[in-house]
């Protein structure tokens, strides 16, 4: 099998509205943990390595959440959320009485009987790691986590849930063993995975990607999640043939919330990867926590635009990024990024779904 992945271009995805999020008065950490744990139903079981580093490296700097309050990405508080919605009965979770098995660069590996071949790593997370590679049957993803709190399978499943495109989402499996766990994203019939930086060779499909991304906020904040951490090497293309993607992906959900299980969380403050655009002055403490997307959908877009990190600065007109704060006479696609970075970088005062929705419109109006 061919390991070399196509490009994508489009991906095409609506939802016309999100939930706004409730803010509490701040509990004690035994106090949230009951909150959770009434919030629970049966139901709801259903490039690039140097700019992760410095990320880290920002967060570590940067101020901690309210004081007193749980992480909500400690993985002793998300063990016992998925152990309140029992996320072990999905059908595709899978617990293994043996360590962590050997997944390396080149090399194969089994999981439920099921046969890998392991290409290449595309992320080093430290704690995890990401791997793409396939089956017989078509394409996957493997991300091998020492965490042995199975979350990222926990929100793929309430994002395929609650989608309406959920037939062109990877299918996903979980492995949970003494040490860690491997998640499997597998790519749907007829499809085929691409990374997000393959081939962004123009403005134009750099466009496209945009629109995706903005579709994949939208879509997570309808189904009341946060991801937290969007970056271009967490994020994977599922494509249905030559330039036409489907859908936008994490493939690491290690920053993200899950609002309905975790409602106590009512302000960016409480998320612990918005602490650096707090200590900058980018968001406000007590901004609604879904502006940590829009602050990290308009990097991703920066890095893919102009292959640079996004620095933001800000002028009379509030925030933008550095490279498009210019007011000079300019084309109107140059004229679309302004008020694309302007607009995300400034919704403070407005409802993140309808920032999202007015710039996918205006997007596809201009590319399409």
């Amino acid at each position: 099998m061919d390991d070399g992945w196509t490009a994508a271009e489009l991906v095409s995805l609506d939802c016309d509205t999100a939930a706004a999020s409730k803010i509490r008065d701040k509990l004690s950490p035994i106090q949230e943990t009951s909150v959770e744990a009434s919030s629970l139903s049966a139901g709801l079981c259903s490039p690039l390595q140097e700019d992760q580093e410095q990320r880290e490296h920002q967060e570590q700097q940067a101020p901690s959440p309210v004081e007193g309050v749980v992480d909500p990405c400690d993985p002793d508080v998300r063990q016992h959320l998925l152990d309140l919605c029992d996320v072990t009965s999905c059908p595709d979770f899978h617990s293994e009485s043996c360590p962590l098995p050997a997944v390396e660069e080149h090399s194969c590996v089994t999981l439920g009987g099921e046969l890998y071949h392991v290409y290449s790593r595309v992320v080093d997370g430290g704690s995890f790691s990401v791997y793409k590679g396939a089956t017989e049957d078509g394409y996957a993803v493997l991300k091998v986590d020492s965490c042995s709190a199975p979350w990222d399978f926990h929100q793929l499943q309430r994002l395929k849930a609650n989608s309406p495109s959920a037939d062109s989402l990877p299918l996903i499996s979980c492995f949970l063993f003494l040490d860690g766990c491997v998640t499997v994203y597998s790519s749907p019939a007829g499809h085929m995975f691409t990374e997000l930086t393959e081939c962004v060779t123009s403005e134009v499909s750099v466009g496209y990607k945009a629109v995706g991304l903005l579709q994949l906020v939208s879509q997570l904040h309808c189904c009341r999640l946060l991801h937290g951490a969007l970056q271009p090497n967490i994020l994977t293309c599922s494509q249905r043939g030559f330039l036409i993607p489907d859908w936008v992906f994490p493939v690491d959900w290690s920053s993200s919330v899950d609002l309905d299980l975790q409602g106590v969380i009512g302000s960016v403050q409480q998320v612990p990867s918005a602490q650096t655009y707090i200590s900058l002055g980018l968001l406000q403490p007590t901004d609604t926590p879904q502006l940590v997307d829009l602050v990290g959908l308009a990097e991703t877009v920066h890095l893919l635009l102009t292959n640079s990190k996004m620095v933001p600065v800000k002028d009379a007109n509030g925030w933008t990024a550095e490279r498009f704060s210019g007011d000079e006479p300019c084309d109107m696609f140059s004229r679309m990024w302004r008020r694309f970075f302007r607009s995300l970088l400034n919704a403070g005062g407005r409802s993140p779904s309808s920032v999202l929705s007015e710039l996918t419109e205006q997007l596809l109006t201009l590319y399409h």
